[in-house]
């Protein structure tokens, strides 16, 4: 176990040699490769050539715990740092040794240059990796906290593109014979006939579904036709029966009005005639008691 955490052994795979001439490589130039896990990140692309798996694994930690972003511990530190100052501090004993000859000189101080711009180099990668570590931090609490997506960059997409790019390397390709070829060729005439078939029944589906719809159609203009003919005979057969009470009503009024005159004249008719005879009665009244005063 590892001061960094337990990296399990998640799988192995037989790959092509990362080397041209790799001397450790099969007859067929593969190579078998172990994938550690680490516990803080729970990535699986830690690889390692299991031949060296004893030998290189402590250095292979190493190197991604630089460059882990969930890891908080303490990082260590980066390698060549020491051999950096170390072969700077050789030039400068070296530069403080006088050279009588000119062009030694001036490579000395180059290489002075040189190791200072590393160096200053190395920092700026160092705080921008301290940077980068706090942001993926910050990603991490966001993600598990908030549920926000993670950023698609290249730290986490190259690995699963490598795998891919390496398992498509390792599939052997097959010699296609000629009969291969020609049952190839006759497996796709027979799935072209069937995809002609079914072309065919969807189209004999669709002329049937269009007959189906233009029978639908030609028989509800039929009825449209039939309601409209029916409401015009309704609407002429009110218009009739309108017209029909209409001059009944008329015969009616003007017989109500012949009858009130009728009746106006029975009435004035017999008022006189009984005048009349009360008129008489009086009369003969009068001369049978001879009640006609004298003269």
């Amino acid at each position: 176990m590892s001061k960094y955490g337990d990296f399990e052994v998640v799988r192995t795979a037989r790959l092509k040699c990362k080397r041209a001439n790799d001397p450790n490589a099969d007859a067929e130039g593969m190579r078998v490769y172990t994938y550690l896990k680490c516990p803080h990140c729970n990535t699986e692309d830690l690889e390692i050539a299991s031949d060296n798996l004893k030998r290189d694994q402590h250095t292979v930690i190493r190197d991604h715990m630089l460059i882990c972003p969930p890891f908080t511990g303490e990082r260590p530190s980066k390698r060549g740092k020491n051999t950096t100052s170390q072969s700077t501090a050789i030039v400068a004993s070296g530069s403080e040794k006088k050279h009588k000859d000119p062009a030694v000189a001036s490579l000395m101080e180059r290489m002075q240059e040189l190791e200072s711009t590393v160096s200053s180099q190395g920092e700026t990668i160092a705080a921008q990796g301290a940077t980068i570590a706090a942001h993926d931090a910050m990603v991490d609490v966001l993600v598990d906290e908030y549920g926000m997506f993670r950023p698609i960059t290249d730290q986490n997409i190259r690995p699963q593109i490598k795998i891919l790019i390496d398992q498509s390397s390792t599939v052997s390709t097959a010699m296609v014979t000629a009969s291969d070829a020609e049952r190839m060729r006759k497996q796709q005439e027979v799935l072209l006939g069937q995809k002609d078939d079914v072309i065919t029944e969807q189209k004999q589906l669709l002329a049937q579904k269009d007959a189906e719809l233009k029978s639908a159609h030609d028989a509800s203009q039929a009825e449209t036709a039939r309601h409209q003919v029916e409401t015009a005979r309704h609407q002429a057969e009110a218009a009739r029966l309108q017209a029909m009470m209409k001059r009944i009503q008329g015969e009616r009024e003007a017989i109500e009005s012949k009858l009130r005159s009728q009746l106006k004249r029975q009435r004035c008719g017999t008022s006189k005639s009984l005048l009349s005879q009360a008129e008489q009665g009086q009369k003969a009244y009068v001369v049978k008691h001879n009640l006609l005063p004298n003269e």
